[in-house]
């Protein structure tokens, strides 16, 4: 067996050169076409992005100053009512409740 599948199987590193000799021409020919491909897909989208985002903001700048966008509007308050209407009753502070009727949990 190879020294390079033994140190696969090993968990060990294997360096870049090791790699390289593990892979055949077109192994190494997928991989570089596959790291050149990623580069240019990052490099469209950052360019992309670099172009659109000025863009937007000038946009959105002018339809903010020229349609006003969501302006703060004070809110009217409801009119507070000066007498509130309800059914009163004058409880007698010394009485005590029947037993079985009190307000709160029974205590011993």
């Amino acid at each position: 067996m190879d020294y390079r599948f033994e140190r696969l199987a090993a968990g060990r590193p294997l360096g870049w050169k090791s790699l390289f000799q593990l892979l055949s021409w077109r192994g190494v020919l997928m991989l570089a076409l596959a790291a050149a491909l990623a580069i240019a897909i990052f490099v469209a989208a950052a360019s992309v992005f670099l172009l659109v985002l000025p863009v937007l903001l000038i946009v959105g700048l002018v339809a903010r100053l020229f349609l006003g966008g969501k302006q703060k509007r004070p809110r009217a308050r409801p009119a507070s009512p000066e007498l509130i209407e309800g059914q009163f009753e004058v409880i007698d502070s010394s009485a005590k409740p029947a037993a079985g009727t009190g307000w709160g949990p029974r205590r011993p």
